[in-house]
């Protein structure tokens, strides 16, 4: 019976490699001020998918054209959360060390939305507030990794299912 390769050296491999473009597709969005913009940052998701679908197709090359369910979605998973890691250390160093302006910005637009929500000022400044504890650099980085392991394990579950490819029982 053939053995399979590790997947752990392919998902480092392009969460490395994908975790940086993350990171440099969401600081341009911070450096051109685009952050607010309700459609540009979840194109970052395309990225995170991009990524597993990579993985696991690199994967299943190496494996001599075979990758398990299981193995694709360890896969994925495991991309996730090195991309997580690596663009929300980055993204955390440069809000909190180069330019917190983009968090300024992003409560004034939330402010904006309150208010036409008609909110009183008391119940903006608490909702403010609250966003604002959200903004410490360790719950920034906490959230950035945990949002990417979870959205990428869902992904990977939906493309290791597609993607896989087992190996017959009987070689």
């Amino acid at each position: 019976m053939q053995e399979d390769l590790p997947i752990t050296r392919v998902a480092i491999r392009y969460g490395l490699i994908f975790g940086l473009v993350s990171s440099i597709y969401g600081i341009l969005l911070y450096v051109f001020q685009l952050e607010t913009n309700p459609v540009l940052p979840y194109i970052a998701w395309i990225f995170l998918i991009l990524a597993i679908t990579q993985a696991i197709k690199d994967y299943r090359r190496q494996n001599q054209g075979f990758v398990s369910y299981g193995q694709g979605l360890g896969i994925g998973a495991l991309t996730g959360a090195i991309i997580g890691l690596i663009s929300g250390m980055l993204n955390t160093f440069y809000l909190q060390v180069i330019d917190n302006t983009p968090l300024q910005r992003i409560a004034d637009v939330t402010r904006e939305t309150l208010e036409k929500r008609g909110m009183s000022d008391e119940e903006i400044e608490k909702a403010l507030e609250m966003s604002k504890s959200f903004q410490s650099p360790g719950l920034l980085f906490l959230f950035s990794v945990l949002g990417s392991i979870l959205i990428g394990f869902i992904l990977a579950l939906i493309i290791s299912a597609v993607l896989q490819r087992k190996r017959p029982t009987f070689e």
